[in-house]
């Protein structure tokens, strides 16, 4: 009992030290509470793709278990580095091991209930607003009403319940083993020891740049592989999360050894202090760097996702509504209805276009085996519809015209990592991939796919036979009647060429007149922007949203870690700093140093988390086949990185000031 007094004390007398601590647990449990209501709120089943986005959920709150198990873990760490002296006190007063490990696993714990109970209560409370905001993307006119899940309740403290008693029976099994007298003389002031040179330590971080880069290329040009996407989300990671624990671990390491010698830079300004600091804690530090690293990655990735949705859903309308109206005519009638149509409302028609395009099967797709449907689409063609386009989509379709044996592929946007392979036939005609433009062309997904080739190529290709192999499977994925028909007795490649019918109204959405002449009069099937809803797109949404609140956590928690691990090091270099005052140095010269070395020690993972992030949103944007292939042109990515580097820089300033306090 007298332990359980002392522990309530300790919590008290030290509650600075464990704000931040107890910050980022209440926020990550209130997020976790609220993905965990979704699964169960009334309110939400009636939801468009409620199943899909509450399955999305579930692998999100996963993931925040897990970060959630890794972040207490490296956490109670840096408390037992930060606590060293009062174990001492402990020791000197003859209390056993034992009962000391379990006052410091017990405070542990006990915060971690506090921080359970108040992250519970924060969810209940503000998931009436969660749920509102749900409602309000998804286009819902519900009335929201409060509600208290239950299932919510039991599974947030069951499982965070458990969580923390595996890391208070895992930190008192720890304390128990450890010396404490030992852990005590363990805190020597730094530079009392030399970081040596390691022939290893230089190979393991040259290997790890080779992994590290290996993640790059999986994760950006896995089509090139041959390797299909879902393969490369998973094995990307992997390699990138090995080689940057490689490369902090082994290269750094090894960089500062070799910094730290050279006379020039060691003793040039206030050097002399913050490197051989940053060295020490590089080596011993090394997992640190590596985690924050993958926590900025995980951040931008998240922020970048979350807005690139958000910028999907923006642009639906222009991605799957390229025209007013639009349809696909497989012989004159068809033809002849869309023109009356036109004509009944002649005096709202701007633009209208009029290509033919081939329905065929080529080798070509890298990241699906066999045969694939495609649409052949002539340059002269291509050209025509580009003039309709407005000049900012004119900018996005400008291709170089493809001379014979090339073929620009035609890509369908939000495609989920479909490739072209580089060299492919179509039929009995060899191709040569030269370039990829995102199709503003058709109207329907189903056309999308496909290769923009020179007129002589287009021409040569619709004399070529067709085999009785390529009939029965082009049946099987064109099943339109009307297609079938022709299919029936087609003869050669022309005999599978279809017209393409498009126009544009003075007021984009007014086709109503045109939609209903073509009902009235046909069996027509078209597209009319008149159709589009919000409501039918609202799931991409729905993921940024997610996707947000997931960059939150990740951002809170690099601060939060950063946090810890830079004022432990204060605690430590205090009585450095202290002998160096004593010798007559100044405090300006106290004050470069530790803003050089914070700078140091927050810039290495940042350098590598953003440079990580970057490729991460340039898959993104490949992923979902969005207009620009180049990082430095990804406004999404941009403005992840822009914000995360303001909130970045906001903990570096508070790291030192609260550094220079510490060492005072």
């Amino acid at each position: 009992m007298r332990l359980f007094k002392i522990s309530l004390k300790n919590i008290k007398y030290n509650i600075k030290n464990y704000g931040m601590y107890i910050f980022s647990m209440v926020f990550c449990i209130a997020i976790f509470y609220n993905f965990m209501s979704i699964g169960s709120s009334e309110q939400l089943e009636v939801m468009r793709d409620f199943k899909t986005f509450n399955a999305l959920v579930g692998v999100c709150t996963f993931v925040l278990v897990i970060f959630f198990i890794a972040f207490i873990r490296y956490s109670t760490g840096f408390f037992v580095q930060q606590r060293k002296k009062e174990f001492g006190i402990y020791t000197f007063m003859g209390i056993e091991n034992r009962k000391i490990a379990l006052l410091f696993a017990q405070e542990g714990l006990l915060i971690g209930v506090l921080s359970l109970l108040l992250g519970t209560l924060l969810g209940i409370i503000t998931n009436r607003m969660f749920i509102m905001a749900i409602m309000k993307i998804s286009e819902s006119k519900n009335a929201i009403k409060f509600e208290i899940s239950k299932p919510a309740i039991i599974y947030t403290l069951l499982i965070f319940g458990v969580i923390l008693l595996y890391s208070f029976f895992r930190e008192y099994r720890a304390l128990v083993k450890t010396d404490i007298a030992e852990l005590v003389k363990g805190a020597k002031i730094k530079q009392d020891y030399v970081v040596k040179s390691s022939a290893t330590r230089f190979l393991l971080g040259v290997v790890g740049v080779v992994i590290l880069f290996a993640g790059y290329y999986v994760g950006v040009y896995y089509d090139k592989l041959n390797m299909i996407m879902m393969f490369a989300v998973i094995i990307a990671p992997i390699l990138v999360i090995i080689g940057l624990k490689l490369v902090c671990s082994g290269f750094l390491t090894e960089i500062f050894a070799r910094i730290t010698k050279h006379k020039k830079i060691k003793y040039k300004g206030t050097n002399i202090v913050s490197l051989n600091s940053i060295a020490f804690s590089i080596v011993e530090n090394n997992k640190i760097m590596s985690l924050t690293s993958i926590l900025i990655v995980c951040c931008i990735t998240a922020l970048s996702a979350g807005l690139t949705m958000n910028n999907i859903f923006k642009n639906m309308k222009e991605t799957d509504f390229p025209y007013s109206i639009s349809c696909i005519a497989y012989d004159n009638q068809d033809e002849e209805l869309f023109k009356r149509a036109l004509e009944e409302d002649k005096s709202n028609v701007k633009e209208q276009v009029k290509i033919k395009y081939m329905r065929s099967l080529a080798d070509a797709f890298s990241t699906y085996p066999g045969y694939n449907d495609i649409s052949v689409v002539k340059y002269s063609d291509y050209e025509r519809v580009k003039a309709l386009k407005g000049k900012d989509i004119q900018k996005n379709m400008e291709i170089k015209e493809p001379k014979s044996g090339e073929a620009v592929f035609l890509k369908t946007p939000r495609s989920m990592g479909i490739e072209s392979r580089e060299k492919f036939k179509i039929l009995d005609m060899e191709f040569k991939k030269k370039g990829m433009v995102i199709n503003h062309i058709f109207a329907s997904p189903d056309e999308g796919f496909g290769y923009i080739i020179s007129d002589e190529d287009y021409e040569k290709l619709s004399h070529k036979k067709l085999s009785e192999d390529m009939i029965k499977e082009i049946s099987i994925i064109k099943n339109e009647e009307k297609f079938l028909k022709s299919l029936d007795t087609a003869k050669t490649q022309k005999d599978l060429e279809v017209t393409f019918l498009a126009a544009n109204t003075k007021e984009f959405t007014e086709t109503q007149k045109i939609s209903s002449y073509i009902r009235d009069n046909g069996n027509l099937e078209f597209v009319a922007a008149e159709d589009f809803d919000y409501k039918n797109y609202t799931f991409y949404n729905l993921v940024g949203f997610i996707s947000l609140f997931m960059a939150i956590v990740f951002i809170i928690s690099t601060g939060a870690i950063l946090y810890f691990k830079y004022m432990v090091g204060a605690v430590e270099d205090k009585k450095k700093f202290s002998i160096l005052r004593k010798i007559g140095v100044g405090e300006d010269f106290v004050k470069k140093s530790v803003i050089k070395q914070t700078a140091i020690f927050f810039m290495i993972p940042y350098v590598f988390g953003i440079g990580s992030g970057i490729v991460a949103g340039e898959s993104i944007q490949k992923v979902f086949a969005l207009e620009s292939s180049l990082p430095i042109s990804n406004p999404p990515t941009l403005i992840a990185i822009a914000v995360f580097t303001v909130v970045y820089f906001a903990y570096y300033v508070c790291a030192v000031r609260k550094y220079l306090v510490e060492i005072k």
